[in-house]
């Protein structure tokens, strides 16, 4: 029940262990995930990455970490994972080369090398987010973005485009989500009704009248059936939505937050220290 041609943005943080919990996503064949994918030691060889004939980076071990998903060489854990998103087409699919410090129990020092994809699209569109943020663009673009030592400022930037691409999805959206919670209560409502032999009849008495004008030979119990069918359909449908719109509201609260503290004292700290865009680094 996810609506075709609409690309919409998920990150780690949504998915946890089991598989059946990825099902919802399963066809969700031009949605955007924002997965975490890093190199140790400046590894930046192709033979280390997962090349996808989709809109999909690989989750790290620190990320598979703090969301619960396995570690990185458990081959057949992200098989299944990605059998469970029907990921089509893998051409190559190999563990990426930062094991070795995560054996050494230290930091990962690894180059975010892809954060998003969008539509297919490489991670240069966070550079084009990234040119929108701060007054000197150029010293965000290479001595922020670029190094490897700010990860955590990079990982506000990539949120940052997330929260944005979030609120622009939530006001394109035809309803609101206080709309979506009262047609999910009317649909469980009526699926509730459907659902029980007292009451299922008058539910849909109209309807039958209706189609047995129509179709004669059209009996009570195909009526029920395929009500019930539709209104299931619905119920999803609704939960579905009514999930997801909380979800992108949680990520546009995470970019007034990026907002209001983070970015705006990474301003004071480039205006403070304009000539000197390693100061401002360090002050990130």
């Amino acid at each position: 029940f996810i609506d075709e041609g609409a690309p919409r943005l998920y990150s780690t943080r949504d998915f946890l262990p089991g598989a059946e919990l990825y099902e919802p996503y399963a066809r969700a064949s031009n949605d955007v995930f924002m997965l975490y994918h890093g190199f140790t030691d400046g590894d930046d060889n192709p033979d280390n990455c997962v090349e996808l004939d989709f809109p999909l980076a690989f989750p790290s071990i620190t990320t598979a970490k703090r969301v619960g998903l396995p570690p990185q060489q458990d081959h057949s854990a992200h098989a299944r994972f990605l059998r469970a998103l029907n990921v089509p087409r893998v051409t190559r699919y190999c563990v990426p080369g930062h094991q070795r410090a995560y054996e050494a129990g230290g930091d990962l020092p690894y180059v975010l090398t892809t954060i998003a994809y969008v539509n297919n699209a490489s991670a240069e569109v966070l550079d084009d987010h990234l040119e929108q943020l701060g007054n000197d663009p150029a010293t965000w673009s290479r001595t922020v973005w670029r190094n490897p030592r700010n990860m955590e400022t990079r990982r506000h930037i990539a949120e940052h485009a997330i929260a944005r691409a979030a609120k622009a999805e939530l006001a394109a959206s035809r309803t609101t989500a206080d709309q979506d919670k009262a047609a999910l209560a009317r649909a469980e409502e009526r699926l509730a009704a459907l659902a029980n032999e007292d009451t299922r009849d008058a539910a849909v008495e109209e309807l039958i009248v209706k189609l047995q004008a129509k179709r004669p030979d059209i009996s009570e119990d195909d009526v029920i059936a395929a009500e019930y069918v539709k209104a299931r359909r619905i119920v999803a449908r609704l939960r579905y939505e009514v999930a997801r719109k909380h979800l992108l509201s949680e990520w546009v609260l995470v970019g007034e937050i990026l907002d209001r503290h983070v970015f705006a004292q990474a301003a004071a700290a480039s205006e403070a220290t304009s000539d000197d865009p390693h100061a401002v680094r360090g002050e990130l």
